[in-house]
C-alpha cells in the first residue's frame, strides 16, 4: 500500500473543459525505499526458511584435534582481530582469545545486537591488538 505524498497542481491535462476555474490535484505515491528493501529481504528470508541469524563458520573436531593437542586458557582474554566467516563472507572484526592450542584459537566476539558468539579459527587469521 502507498501513501499519500505531496499535493501538486497538476495543469493541462486536458479537463479544462469539464472543471471550469478549478484546479485538479493529484496524489504522489511516496516510498521509504530503505523501509520496502528491508521488509522486503525480510519477507524473503521468512518464505525461504532462512535463520535470521549468521551463519558463522568454524573448524571442526576432526580439525581441532583437541585429544593430541589439548587447548590451553590465558589468564585472561586477549584483545585480537580475527579474520572470521559469515555466510561465506570473510569479515576482520576484532574479538578477544579465550582459548587456543598450536593450531587453532578460540575467540569470543559480540556481534550487533545479538548475543556474545564464539568460533574456533587457525592461528593464522589471529594477530594480537
Amino acid at each position: 500500500m502507498q501513501t499519500a505524498g505531496p499535493i501538486r497542481p497538476v495543469s493541462g491535462t486536458g479537463h479544462q473543459h469539464l472543471m471550469s476555474n478549478a484546479i485538479e490535484y493529484i496524489f504522489e505515491p511516496v516510498s521509504n525505499k530503505r523501509f520496502d528493501m528491508g521488509r522486503r529481504a525480510d519477507l524473503m528470508k521468512k518464505d525461504a526458511g532462512v535463520d535470521a541469524m549468521p551463519a558463522i563458520q568454524t573448524l571442526s573436531v576432526e580439525e581441532l584435534d583437541l585429544v593430541a593437542d589439548p587447548p590451553k586458557k590465558p589468564r585472561e582474554p586477549i584483545p585480537v582481530l580475527v579474520w572470521i566467516r559469515v555466510n561465506g563472507s570473510p569479515m576482520r572484526i576484532p574479538a578477544r582469545c579465550v582459548e587456543f592450542n598450536s593450531r587453532c584459537v578460540l575467540v569470543s566476539f559480540t556481534p550487533p545486537s545479538r548475543p556474545e558468539t564464539q568460533c574456533w579459527v587457525y592461528s593464522g587469521a589471529v594477530t594480537r591488538r
